[in-house]
């Protein structure tokens, strides 16, 4: 699928700096400004209208070129406008985005952490960072890096790139989905689409308890999507589930699964999963609930002997 990587070229920030300080630009001043040839200029617009930064419209002979109405085209604008000195251009090209997308959205105080959650490699991540702090971009704070309060309108920028970057991608591969979960370049979707393992999307969640001996009908289907994830497995499953709306209708299978595959369950690897998604709370309460058997009154969880009822159903001792 196209449009998974959170980067603009240097010529792409170029030209955006030019549009966001001037407003309504031809293809001929961009040429003056940037000093490219023309072909130059078209192919990096083309790229930009596909990024959703960009929208052309005639008035009267030529075409002219503004910036589009989404909101991370115009948090772009505000950035360049609000700092007008910073050379962009200079800073943000190349892995930087990717590199500032993971360090926004979790706690990352090493080269390595970074290089799990991008597809950037250590050496590159190393220059990026020699890069950013020189003007002040980066900082670390309490043993992760962060990006500096004084650049807080790019914390904004990358937050709303990445957004509809993942938007784009989740609506290529189901045009109802919609993202019930994001952190970086991983969420979960929901559709009337099922499709296991296309592209860097797998059923998860409810979805997937099929594959562990609880067959559910369901209308609408539950996605996961990471570009670094193969496959998913048992424990992935569960954790996904308490990422998505938590009710009775999702907690009852889940409860089902668990206990039917309890013996499988990696409880280590689900511990560190939950962590990583920090949902760990939500691993103790089915633990509490199961091991008082429905003694423990938790939110969304059914009464015990609806579970006992539903489990008869399907086989699996409680």
């Amino acid at each position: 699928m196209a449009l998974n990587k959170l980067n603009l070229t240097e010529s792409e920030l170029k030209v955006l700096e030019i549009i966001s300080k001037a407003g309504n630009v031809s293809v001929s001043h961009l040429c003056d400004k940037t000093k490219f040839e023309p072909s130059m200029v078209r192919r990096t617009v083309a790229s930009l209208d596909r990024k959703g930064f960009i929208r052309k419209h005639r008035v009267g002979l030529p075409k002219e070129i503004s910036l589009s109405d989404s909101k991370h085209a115009l948090t772009f604008r505000d950035m360049v406008l609000e700092a007008s000195h910073v050379p962009f251009h200079k800073y943000l090209s190349g892995s930087s985005l990717e590199v500032l997308s993971a360090i926004c959205s979790m706690n990352l105080g090493t080269r390595k952490e970074i290089r799990s959650h991008t597809s950037v490699s250590e050496p590159s991540i190393a220059r990026v960072f020699l890069k950013l702090k020189r003007v002040g971009i980066v900082q670390k704070r309490e043993s992760a890096y962060v990006i500096s309060p004084a650049f807080g309108i790019l914390k904004d920028f990358i937050v709303e790139f990445r957004h509809y970057l993942n938007q784009k991608l989740a609506k290529e591969f189901s045009q109802n989905s919609v993202i019930l979960w994001e952190r970086n370049d991983e969420f979960i979707i929901e559709s009337d689409t099922k499709k296991d393992d296309e592209g860097n999307f797998h059923l998860t969640g409810p979805s997937a308890f099929g594959r562990f001996g609880i067959q559910l009908f369901m209308m609408n289907s539950y996605h996961y999507h990471s570009p670094r994830a193969k496959k998913i497995g048992l424990e992935d499953v569960i954790a996904h589930s308490f990422l998505i709306p938590r009710s009775q209708r999702t907690m009852l299978p889940l409860l089902l699964v668990w206990k039917k595959n309890e013996k499988d369950i990696d409880r280590e690897r689900l511990a560190n999963i939950s962590e990583k998604y920090g949902s760990g709370k939500f691993i103790d309460s089915v633990n509490d609930y199961l091991n008082t058997r429905g003694r423990q009154k938790i939110d969304e969880f059914p009464e015990w002997e609806e579970l006992k009822s539903k489990a008869e159903e399907y086989g699996v001792e409680i």
